[in-house]
Protein backbone atom coordinates (compact mmCIF):
# COMPACT_ATOMS: atom_id res chain seq x y z
CA UNK A 1 0.00 0.00 0.00
CA UNK A 2 1.42 3.31 -1.18
CA UNK A 3 1.55 6.02 1.44
CA UNK A 4 3.27 8.83 -1.01
CA UNK A 5 5.62 9.32 -3.78
CA UNK A 6 7.43 10.99 -5.83
CA UNK A 7 5.55 13.05 -8.32
CA UNK A 8 6.57 12.54 -12.10
CA UNK A 9 5.75 15.45 -14.40
CA UNK A 10 3.75 13.28 -17.02
CA UNK A 11 1.43 11.97 -14.70
CA UNK A 12 -1.35 13.95 -13.55
CA UNK A 13 -1.08 15.92 -9.76
CA UNK A 14 -3.64 15.96 -7.20
CA UNK A 15 -1.89 19.11 -5.18
CA UNK A 16 -4.33 21.68 -4.75
CA UNK A 17 -6.82 22.76 -1.93
CA UNK A 18 -9.93 20.46 -1.60
CA UNK A 19 -12.54 22.61 -1.21
CA UNK A 20 -13.20 20.50 2.45
CA UNK A 21 -9.83 20.61 3.70
CA UNK A 22 -11.43 22.59 6.57
CA UNK A 23 -13.44 20.01 7.78
CA UNK A 24 -14.47 19.73 11.06
CA UNK A 25 -16.47 16.09 10.80
CA UNK A 26 -15.34 13.40 12.96
CA UNK A 27 -15.86 10.24 11.59
CA UNK A 28 -14.56 6.42 12.10
CA UNK A 29 -14.72 3.85 9.42
CA UNK A 30 -13.80 0.17 9.68
CA UNK A 31 -12.60 -1.61 6.56
CA UNK A 32 -11.52 -5.21 5.68
CA UNK A 33 -8.49 -5.33 2.92
CA UNK A 34 -8.85 -8.66 0.78
CA UNK A 35 -7.55 -9.43 -2.66
CA UNK A 36 -3.51 -9.53 -2.46
CA UNK A 37 -3.88 -7.84 0.94
CA UNK A 38 -5.19 -9.39 3.91
CA UNK A 39 -6.75 -7.61 7.62
CA UNK A 40 -8.70 -5.00 8.80
CA UNK A 41 -7.86 -1.10 9.07
CA UNK A 42 -9.92 1.81 11.01
CA UNK A 43 -9.59 5.18 10.47
CA UNK A 44 -10.23 7.63 13.11
CA UNK A 45 -10.68 11.44 12.20
CA UNK A 46 -11.03 14.12 14.43
CA UNK A 47 -11.18 17.55 12.49
CA UNK A 48 -8.15 17.23 10.55
CA UNK A 49 -6.26 15.07 12.55
CA UNK A 50 -6.59 11.26 11.33
CA UNK A 51 -5.31 8.17 13.02
CA UNK A 52 -4.80 4.47 10.92
CA UNK A 53 -4.67 1.57 12.86
CA UNK A 54 -4.11 -1.74 10.71
CA UNK A 55 -3.91 -5.16 11.19
CA UNK A 56 -2.34 -7.75 8.78
CA UNK A 57 -2.96 -11.25 8.80
CA UNK A 58 -1.46 -14.17 6.56
CA UNK A 59 1.94 -15.93 7.11
CA UNK A 60 2.50 -13.68 10.60
CA UNK A 61 -0.12 -11.34 12.30
CA UNK A 62 1.19 -7.67 12.79
CA UNK A 63 -0.67 -4.31 13.94
CA UNK A 64 0.61 -0.55 13.55
CA UNK A 65 -0.97 2.79 13.54
CA UNK A 66 -0.18 5.76 11.84
CA UNK A 67 -0.95 9.46 12.26
CA UNK A 68 -1.57 12.18 10.12
CA UNK A 69 -1.53 15.47 10.77
CA UNK A 70 -0.96 18.37 8.67
CA UNK A 71 0.87 17.68 5.59
CA UNK A 72 2.80 14.39 7.12
CA UNK A 73 2.02 11.20 8.09
CA UNK A 74 3.76 9.91 10.98
CA UNK A 75 4.78 6.03 11.63
CA UNK A 76 7.22 3.55 12.91
CA UNK A 77 9.97 1.42 10.99
CA UNK A 78 12.55 -0.87 12.35
CA UNK A 79 15.88 -0.09 12.01
CA UNK A 80 19.11 -2.03 13.19
CA UNK A 81 15.92 -4.07 15.08
CA UNK A 82 14.95 -0.82 16.97
CA UNK A 83 11.40 0.99 16.97
CA UNK A 84 12.51 4.25 14.79
CA UNK A 85 9.79 6.73 14.80
CA UNK A 86 9.31 8.83 11.58
CA UNK A 87 7.66 11.08 9.48
CA UNK A 88 7.38 11.96 5.54
CA UNK A 89 5.54 14.55 3.49
CA UNK A 90 2.31 13.12 1.99
CA UNK A 91 2.98 14.01 -1.73
CA UNK A 92 0.22 14.10 -4.00
CA UNK A 93 0.76 12.86 -7.09
CA UNK A 94 -0.71 9.97 -9.49
CA UNK A 95 -0.49 7.56 -6.59
CA UNK A 96 -2.20 10.00 -3.76
CA UNK A 97 -5.92 7.94 -4.13
CA UNK A 98 -4.06 4.29 -3.52
CA UNK A 99 -2.94 5.07 -0.07
CA UNK A 100 -4.83 6.01 3.36
CA UNK A 101 -4.22 9.33 3.90
CA UNK A 102 -6.41 9.91 0.67
CA UNK A 103 -9.71 7.96 2.48
CA UNK A 104 -10.89 10.83 4.03
CA UNK A 105 -9.72 13.30 1.19
CA UNK A 106 -11.48 12.27 -2.06
CA UNK A 107 -12.48 15.78 -2.57
CA UNK A 108 -9.04 15.82 -3.60
CA UNK A 109 -8.85 13.38 -6.39
CA UNK A 110 -12.16 12.12 -7.60
CA UNK A 111 -12.51 15.56 -10.29
CA UNK A 112 -10.10 13.87 -12.25
CA UNK A 113 -12.10 10.38 -12.50
CA UNK A 114 -15.17 9.34 -14.01
CA UNK A 115 -18.18 8.83 -11.89
CA UNK A 116 -19.86 5.21 -13.09
CA UNK A 117 -22.96 5.22 -11.31
CA UNK A 118 -23.81 4.54 -7.22
CA UNK A 119 -23.19 1.54 -5.04
CA UNK A 120 -24.24 0.90 -0.97
CA UNK A 121 -21.25 0.61 1.29
CA UNK A 122 -21.73 -0.06 4.84
CA UNK A 123 -25.40 1.08 4.59
CA UNK A 124 -24.30 4.69 2.76
CA UNK A 125 -24.58 5.76 -0.44
CA UNK A 126 -21.19 6.16 -2.28
CA UNK A 127 -20.88 7.46 -5.73
CA UNK A 128 -18.52 5.22 -7.58
CA UNK A 129 -15.46 7.10 -9.35
CA UNK A 130 -12.99 4.88 -11.77
CA UNK A 131 -9.75 6.35 -13.02
CA UNK A 132 -8.91 6.21 -16.37
CA UNK A 133 -5.52 5.59 -16.30
CA UNK A 134 -5.37 2.42 -14.47
CA UNK A 135 -8.91 1.12 -14.19
CA UNK A 136 -8.99 1.53 -10.18
CA UNK A 137 -12.07 2.25 -8.68
CA UNK A 138 -13.39 4.43 -5.75
CA UNK A 139 -16.70 4.22 -4.03
CA UNK A 140 -17.11 7.64 -2.06
CA UNK A 141 -19.69 8.76 0.48
CA UNK A 142 -20.07 12.94 0.50
CA UNK A 143 -17.59 13.59 -1.77
CA UNK A 144 -15.02 13.26 0.72
CA UNK A 145 -14.41 9.37 2.41
CA UNK A 146 -13.68 6.62 0.13
CA UNK A 147 -15.97 3.52 1.42
CA UNK A 148 -14.44 0.97 -1.05
CA UNK A 149 -11.60 0.70 -3.01
CA UNK A 150 -9.94 -1.64 -5.74
CA UNK A 151 -6.65 -1.33 -7.42
CA UNK A 152 -3.96 -3.58 -7.29
CA UNK A 153 -5.51 -6.89 -6.80
CA UNK A 154 -6.73 -5.10 -3.17
CA UNK A 155 -9.65 -4.83 -2.47
CA UNK A 156 -10.76 -2.31 0.36
CA UNK A 157 -14.32 -2.49 1.82
CA UNK A 158 -15.76 -0.37 5.18
CA UNK A 159 -18.01 -2.73 6.95
CA UNK A 160 -18.89 0.33 9.01
CA UNK A 161 -18.85 4.17 9.01
CA UNK A 162 -19.81 6.45 11.68
CA UNK A 163 -19.65 10.04 10.43
CA UNK A 164 -20.33 12.91 12.77
CA UNK A 165 -19.75 10.82 15.61
CA UNK A 166 -17.54 11.48 18.63
CA UNK A 167 -13.96 10.85 18.26
CA UNK A 168 -11.40 11.52 21.26
CA UNK A 169 -9.28 14.42 19.64
CA UNK A 170 -5.92 12.85 22.13
CA UNK A 171 -6.59 9.20 20.53
CA UNK A 172 -5.82 10.96 16.94
CA UNK A 173 -3.27 13.29 17.64
CA UNK A 174 0.88 12.39 17.23
CA UNK A 175 2.13 11.45 19.94
CA UNK A 176 3.56 13.89 21.74
CA UNK A 177 6.59 12.14 23.61
CA UNK A 178 8.08 10.89 20.46
CA UNK A 179 10.38 12.86 18.21
CA UNK A 180 9.89 11.81 14.36
CA UNK A 181 12.32 11.89 11.99
CA UNK A 182 11.85 13.59 9.01
CA UNK A 183 12.57 10.66 6.24
CA UNK A 184 10.82 12.84 3.01
CA UNK A 185 12.92 13.09 0.45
Amino acid sequence: MLLASCGKKDKPSYDRKSENAADSVSAIIKYELSGTGRGSITISKYKTDIRIDLEKSGDEISRESRYISGEYIYFYVFNAGQLMPVKMKIVKDHNYPKGFAAFMDAGEFIPRMNKTGTEVVAGLTCDVYADKTDGSSFSVFGGRYVLSARFSGNIITAVSAAINTPVDSNYVKVPANMEFRDISQ
